[in-house]
């Protein structure tokens, strides 16, 4: 199905109830209701209000790594933690208003440093089996912003070196102890010529920082140039609605088949927060749909049966997820009967809207 991008899906929708309403005037002239006018200013505002929150979140997240590497405790991570989440966050609802933005030429590869997945964990750290993997223990690697960046993606795609993944990763898979602080070398390490700066423990320490510096380098940059575009044509540069429900419904689909994949590495498999991305996706679908536009109602004077299915899906879909807990089989089964049987609802409109125009430009 060919999608239609910007505001041109709105202009689509207002021909479509305007010509279903026409196609009766003869008949019922004085009862004929007027056409909805697509409001979607509310819409537009959080798109915006998203990309002002970008560089605050990862200004707060470098601040609690720093505290983190300070003073390594549990207090500490959990704090990282919930900060890299929220920020986990925000980076979805961007992706929901900007979708086919962040994957242009432009951004291509400032979104794969920003989020790039799966990742391969002895890429960037040692392993159980190979204690000496990994960059933060490979010394001939000069840990800088400069060389994380020119190892990351260097000869694969899953060589993921920096980003939110990757700190995601050494936030959720590394233990305290592997954070403390080392002060002094054991006699081994002294006969073998090292020094405290080379130490895993160290480094580990400073590529977390480093992390965090360029992430937030890379998230400003992406805040600039989104609202240089939005003032541009903010109608071209945020997605339509319609078109952001159906590509986030299609990605709550795919990362819902890799919770229960034994082959692939789920999205946010370390932090265990691949049905809170889900959640998030909903929610913003929800206001989307019910609150910062008149879809509901716009739909409604389209087909009031299927909006009235689409919108119970999408209720009754909450629910089910906010209920839902990871390793629930039967659960997530459902979730994703539900969440198909939205992409299906969604695949109706856009077709039904397709019908309506072609029958306005008959005339």
């Amino acid at each position: 199905m060919h999608i239609i991008k910007g505001s041109n899906l709105f202009i689509l929708l207002f021909l479509a109830i305007g010509c279903s309403q026409e196609s009766n005037e003869s008949t019922h002239v004085s009862d004929a209701p007027q056409p909805i006018q697509i409001r979607a200013d509310g819409y537009y505002q959080s798109a915006k209000e998203t990309v002002l929150k970008l560089n605050v979140i990862a200004e707060s997240f470098g601040r609690s790594v720093l505290a983190f590497i300070t003073q390594p405790d549990q207090i500490n991570v959990e704090s990282c933690r919930e900060i890299w989440l929220l920020l986990h966050k925000v980076f979805i609802q961007l992706d929901f208003y900007f979708y086919a933005e962040l994957r242009s030429d432009e951004v291509r590869a400032l979104l794969f440093n920003i989020h790039a997945w799966p990742l391969e964990p002895g890429f960037i750290d040692s392993l159980p089996e190979y204690p000496t993997s990994g960059i933060i223990n490979d010394l001939t690697v000069e840990l800088s912003k400069t060389s994380l960046r020119q190892q990351h993606g260097v000869t694969s795609a899953e060589e993921i070196s920096v980003g939110l993944h990757a700190a995601e990763y050494l936030l959720w898979q590394r233990s305290l102890a592997d954070f403390q602080p080392v002060s002094e070398l054991r006699e081994q390490q002294v006969e073998d010529g090292l020094v405290l700066q080379q130490l895993s423990n160290n480094r580990r320490r400073l590529v977390l920082k480093l992390i965090s510096d360029i992430l937030k380098e890379d998230l400003i940059s992406l805040r600039s140039f989104l609202i240089i575009d939005q003032k541009i044509n903010r109608s071209y540069v945020v997605n339509d609605p319609l078109y952001a429900i159906q590509q986030a419904l299609k990605d709550s689909r795919n990362e819902l088949a890799l919770i229960s994949s034994v082959d692939q590495q789920n999205h946010s498999e370390f932090s265990q927060s691949s049905l809170q991305n889900i959640l998030s996706r909903l929610e913003i679908i929800h206001r989307s749909y019910s609150s910062d536009t008149n879809l509901s109602a716009a739909l409604q004077s389209l087909d009031r049966q299927l909006a009235a299915e689409f919108q119970q899906t999408l209720a009754t879909t909450l629910l089910e997820i906010q209920s839902l807990r990871p390793g629930d089989s039967d659960g997530i089964t459902r979730l994703m009967t539900l969440i198909t049987l939205l992409e299906h609802h969604i695949g109706e409109v856009m077709t039904l809207l397709a019908e309506q125009t072609q029958y306005e430009i008959r005339g």
